[in-house]
C-alpha cells in the first residue's frame, strides 16, 4: 500500500470524522507491519490513531479490556493471574514486529499469521466498535468472514477483551512454523472448562491453514459432556475436521495441512486439559 497522505488527529472523534470523510481512501494506521500485502488505491490517506489513547492493559471484573494500539510486546511483558495472551503473542515473530504491531492490527484485517482471533474464539472474547458509540461483539460473529468488510466508514476498533483463565478453565495454544520467523504454517487454540471429572465445556479453534480463523463446533459437540479423557480427543478431531477447506501453504498439500491440524489440535486440548485441572503446562 502507498499513500499519499497522513494524518495525526488527537482524539477518537477527529480520527472517526476523518476515516468517514475519506471513505475507501482511508486507512486506520498503527504498527502498519501489513500494509505491504494490501492492494494499492489511488489516493489512499493512512490516518494514525496511535494518538488517541487505545493503549494498554485494564482488569476489569472477572477478566481484561485491552485497547486496539496496545503493541504485541505489551502482551507479552504483561502479568496478571488468568493473563494467557503473553502466550499467544510471544510466538508472533519477530521481536521488532512485536514492537509495533498492535491488538487491533492483528483481528481487523484476517492473515494466516492472525493468532489473537483464535485465544478470542475459544475463550468467548469480544471485540469493542465504536462508530460513535462503542459496540462489544462476539468473537465468534465477529470473525466469521473479513471484518474489515463489517465496518462502515468511520469506525474503528478500540479495545478486545477476554476472561481471566484459571481452573476449572484451561487455555492451550500451539503454533507451527518453518522458522521463528515465518509466517504460521499451522495454528490452534482451545479453551476447557471442567465439571468433575467432565468436560462441561469445550471451544476448539485453528488458524494458519483455514480462510479465515474458525471455531470447530462439530468437535466441540463432539467432546462436551463427556470424560475428561485425553484419549478421546483424536477420535473427535479426526471426525470434526474432515470436511473443512484446508489449504496447504510453503509446499504442504492441502492433506498434509489437515493432518497437521489434526495433531496441532489435540496438542491444544490437552494443553487446555492440563491446565483446566491446574496442573503445570
Amino acid at each position: 500500500m502507498r499513500f499519499v497522505d497522513f494524518l495525526i488527529p488527537e482524539t477518537l472523534d477527529e480520527a472517526r470524522a476523518a476515516l468517514e470523510a475519506l471513505g475507501d481512501r482511508g486507512y486506520a494506521f498503527a504498527g502498519g507491519t501489513a500494509f505491504q500485502y494490501v492492494s494499492d488505491r489511488p489516493g489512499a490517506t493512512a490516518v494514525d490513531i496511535t494518538r488517541l489513547g487505545l493503549r494498554g492493559i485494564d482488569q476489569t471484573d472477572g477478566g481484561f479490556r485491552v485497547g486496539a494500539t496496545t503493541t504485541l510486546t505489551d502482551l507479552v511483558r504483561y502479568q496478571a493471574d488468568g493473563w494467557v495472551l503473553d502466550r499467544v503473542a510471544t510466538r508472533i515473530p519477530t521481536h521488532q514486529v512485536r514492537n509495533v504491531s498492535t491488538v487491533g492490527g492483528n483481528i481487523s484485517r484476517l492473515f494466516p499469521w492472525s493468532d489473537l482471533p483464535l485465544a478470542l474464539l475459544v475463550l468467548e472474547g469480544g471485540v469493542v466498535i465504536s462508530d460513535g458509540e462503542e459496540q462489544t461483539h462476539a468473537a465468534l460473529e465477529f470473525f466469521t468472514a473479513q471484518p474489515l468488510n463489517r465496518f462502515g466508514h468511520g469506525d474503528l476498533v478500540t479495545a478486545v477483551t477476554l476472561p481471566a483463565v484459571s481452573p476449572p478453565l484451561g487455555f492451550g495454544f500451539k503454533k507451527e512454523n518453518i522458522t521463528n520467523a515465518a509466517f504460521a504454517l499451522m495454528t490452534g487454540a482451545a479453551a476447557i472448562t471442567l465439571d468433575g471429572e467432565r468436560l462441561a465445556k469445550v471451544r476448539l479453534a485453528a488458524n494458519g491453514a483455514l480462510a479465515v480463523p474458525q471455531r470447530l463446533t462439530a468437535v466441540e459437540d463432539a467432546l462436551e459432556g463427556r470424560a475428561a479423557d485425553p484419549s478421546l480427543f483424536a477420535g473427535a478431531v479426526e471426525d470434526g475436521i474432515g470436511g473443512l477447506d484446508w489449504r496447504g501453504r510453503e509446499g504442504m498439500s492441502d492433506e498434509f495441512a489437515r493432518h497437521l491440524g489434526g495433531v496441532i489440535l489435540c496438542d491444544v486440548l490437552e494443553q487446555a486439559l492440563q491446565a483446566a485441572k491446574g496442573e503445570a503446562e
